[in-house]
């Protein structure tokens, strides 16, 4: 076999093996261990990121639900006070003309037609009745409408907070969605990660392993016919270039078994021939082809 065939050779296809991916442990354990620790690093960072963006616009709106009520709070105090406001003004006004009636009866009190006296006392015990009726249900208006007031009120905030309760709970089941799901496809990232890390770094560590049982054998002596690298194996031009050089030296390994069997042909003594011949024999024993 010439340099060209053997540069020319194509590579090797081979069945890849599970337990022997790990050709280089050190090299490619720790390679694929900071893939893994960047792969980690990338979906904690997002995982995080996610969470932290939910949870502060849960906080805002929080923050404006808890407005909304101090709001209305306050419209509802403004507007009671603004009728309680009216109210009292309404009653001043009210009193005034009671007043006012019951000076007039009073005066007709003081008549000296006992007739007048007699229709004033009636009016007077009616004017009474009406008034304690009047302050009644006027309380009982109040009573109500600051019942009715209190229960809308209750309801709208019952409302309010049922609805935040409700968002809450939908917040927290997607934040709890987004972390199995980052958690889910980041452990199967892991594993795919992990495994297409030793597949890629084996591609590597398979052509310098043989390289290097190559150079082992080479510096004993040995120049057996390289194989080629495997499909798919990375380094296949710094391989062929090697494969150059090893041919190189079998080339000049070949050219030295000629010129030494041209020597034994020729008349020397016994002791020479003895030494050409084991020469010879050991350059043609380093030419045997050998498995990789």
């Amino acid at each position: 076999m010439d340099a060209q065939e053997q540069v020319s050779q194509p590579p090797v296809r081979k069945k890849r093996q599970i337990k022997n991916l790990l050709i280089d442990r050190s090299y490619q354990l720790r390679y694929m261990l900071w893939s893994v620790v960047l792969c980690v690093l990338i979906f904690g960072g997002l995982g995080t990121w996610l969470i932290w963006e939910s949870r502060e616009s849960s906080k805002f709106m929080k923050q404006q639900r808890e407005a909304f009520i101090q709001a209305f709070r306050k419209e509802r105090s403004a507007s009671t006070k603004i009728v309680e406001k009216i109210k009292t003004s309404a009653r001043k006004d009210l009193r005034k003309v009671l007043k006012v009636s019951r000076d007039m009866l009073n005066v007709q009190l003081k008549d000296k037609d006992p007739d007048v006296r007699s229709l004033a006392k009636s009016a007077q015990s009616e004017f009474e009745k009406d008034d304690k009726v009047r302050l009644q249900r006027m309380q009982k208006e109040d009573a109500a409408l600051l019942t009715r007031r209190k229960k809308e009120d209750a309801a709208l905030l019952s409302q309010i907070k049922h609805q935040a309760k409700k968002a809450s709970m939908r917040r927290t089941k997607h934040e709890q969605r987004v972390l199995f799901f980052l958690v889910g496809f980041g452990l199967i990232a892991v594993v795919l990660i992990s495994f297409f890390s030793i597949l890629w770094t084996h591609k590597v560590a398979g052509p310098l392993f043989k390289m290097g049982r190559y150079f082992d054998r080479v510096s004993e002596g040995e120049l057996a016919t390289l194989q080629g690298l495997r499909e798919g194996d990375q380094l296949q031009d710094f391989y062929a270039r090697f494969q150059r050089m090893h041919q190189s030296l079998r080339a000049q390994q070949e050219y030295d078994v000629e010129v030494l069997e041209g020597l034994l042909s020729q008349d020397l003594s016994d002791t020479a021939k003895e030494q050409l011949a084991q020469l010879l024999e050991d350059k043609k024993d380093s030419l045997k082809s050998d498995d990789a």
